[in-house]
C-alpha cells in the first residue's frame, strides 16, 4: 500500500484545501492520504480557530484517510523545527510522498528572506526530507487565486484562511463561501479561539512573575508595565512588538506563556516525537494495520496522551487547559477525550475524489 502525506493546519479547512486534497488523488490515485495535523496551536504562534478534533474530522470529510498530530513542541516553532517533526512523522508513517502548495516555484538558490510563507516551509520540507528519509518524493503544486497572507478574498469560491477567518471573526456570513458546508455548519455553533483572548490569560501568567523572567523569551522588561495598562490585546501587543522582532516570534513567545511551557522544555522535547491517530476513514485503518502488521511503523504512536513521556507530557496537558481557557469548552471532558483511545471514524461523501 502506498501512502502520500499533506502537512496542514485547517484553520479552518476551505476550498483551496479541497483543491489541494484533489489534486493530491489525481497524482497518487490508489495511495492513502494522511493529513499531519497542528494541534490546538499554530506555527505562527496562534491557537486554531476550532479545536483539532473537528479539524481532523473535516479532514476525513475532505477526502483524506487518516489525519495524525503534530506536536506542539514542532507544531508552534520556526519553520525548520515544523518541517523536521512534519517529515519525522511522514517518514515513521511510511510515506511515500509528501504533496504541498506553493504560491510560486521555489528558485534554484532561494534567498529565505525573500520566500513567501508556503515557499520557505516548501525549502524546508525539502531539506528535512534529505536529512530524515531522502526515499520520500517532495510535490509542489501552485495555490489557487489566494496568497497565504490575503486578508480579503480575491476570488468568488477561493480565499486564504487568513481572510477566511477574518470574515468568521467580523460574523460575516460571506465565509461560507468560501468552505465546504460541513465546516460552515461548524463554524457556525462552535466557540472560536482567537489572539485575542490571550490578554486575561497573560495578566494572570505574567504578572504573578519576577520581570526578569521574561528574559527566557526574549521580551523586554516593559511588557510588564505595558500588561498593566493594556485595555485590549491589541495595544498590548503593539505596544511589545518591536522592530528587531517578528510579529511571529512574538506570538510564539505569548503562546508559551499562557501555557506555562519553557523554553527547556521545548528543547528537551525536540530528542523525540510521537504522533495520534485523531480521524480516519475505513481505509484509513486499513493503512494503519498494514504497516502494524510489517512492521513499518517507525515512530512513537500513542493512543492516550497520558501516555506521553516527559516533557510531552507535561507540553500536552498544558496546550489543552490553554485552550480550553480560551474557549469555555469543560476542561474535564476535554481531558477525557485526551485520554480516550476513541478514534474518530468516517466515511467521506461521495463528492469528493478519493474513494473507499
Amino acid at each position: 500500500m502506498k501512502a502520500i502525506a499533506l502537512i496542514v493546519e485547517y484553520n479552518p479547512l476551505h476550498n483551496g484545501h479541497i483543491h489541494h486534497i484533489n489534486e493530491a488523488a489525481r497524482l497518487f490515485p490508489q495511495a492513502i492520504i494522511i493529513a499531519i495535523l497542528n494541534g490546538d496551536f499554530l506555527q505562527r504562534g496562534e491557537p486554531a480557530i476550532v479545536d483539532k478534533y473537528t479539524r481532523a474530522r473535516w479532514a476525513i470529510q475532505s477526502g483524506c484517510n487518516l489525519a495524525v498530530e503534530l506536536p506542539f513542541a514542532y507544531g508552534t516553532q520556526r519553520a525548520d523545527i515544523f518541517a523536521t517533526g512534519a517529515i519525522k512523522i511522514a517518514s515513521g508513517l511510511g510515506v511515500d510522498a509528501i504533496v504541498y502548495g506553493i504560491e510560486q516555484k521555489l528558485p534554484d538558490n532561494p534567498n529565505l528572506a525573500e520566500l513567501a510563507p508556503n515557499q520557505k516551509l516548501g525549502f524546508f520540507y525539502e531539506q528535512a526530507i534529505q536529512k530524515i528519509d531522502p526515499r520520500i518524493q517532495a510535490i509542489a503544486i501552485p495555490r489557487l487565486y489566494s496568497n497565504y497572507a490575503d486578508t480579503i478574498p480575491s476570488n468568488k469560491e477561493i480565499a486564504s484562511a487568513t481572510a477566511v477567518r477574518s470574515l468568521v471573526l467580523a460574523h460575516d456570513s460571506a465565509f461560507s463561501n468560501f468552505i465546504p458546508s460541513y465546516v460552515a455548519a461548524d463554524m457556525k455553533k462552535l466557540p472560536f479561539a482567537h489572539i485575542a483572548q490571550y490578554l486575561p490569560l497573560l495578566k494572570y501568567t505574567l504578572l504573578q512573575k519576577n520581570p526578569t523572567a521574561l528574559s527566557q523569551f526574549g521580551l523586554h522588561q516593559n511588557t510588564i508595565k505595558e500588561l498593566e495598562k493594556a485595555k485590549n490585546f491589541e495595544d498590548f501587543f503593539t505596544a511589545v512588538h518591536h522592530k528587531h522582532t517578528s510579529k511571529t516570534h512574538i506570538q510564539r513567545m505569548l503562546t508559551y506563556m499562557i501555557t506555562s511551557i519553557t523554553q527547556s522544555m521545548l528543547d528537551e522535547a525536540l530528542n523525540s516525537i510521537w504522533t495520534r491517530i485523531l480521524a480516519a476513514s475505513p481505509s484509513g485503518l486499513s493503512y494503519l494495520r498494514f504497516i502494524k502488521n510489517n512492521k513499518l511503523i517507525g515512530i512513537s504512536l500513542i493512543e492516550k496522551s497520558n501516555h506521553l513521556q516527559k516533557p510531552h507530557d507535561m507540553i500536552q496537558y498544558n496546550s489543552v487547559i490553554a485552550y480550553c481557557m480560551l474557549t469555555n469548552q469543560v476542561i474535564s471532558d476535554r481531558l477525557s477525550r485526551e485520554n480516550s483511545r476513541k478514534i474518530t471514524i468516517i466515511v467521506p461523501p461521495s463528492h469528493t475524489t478519493k474513494k473507499e
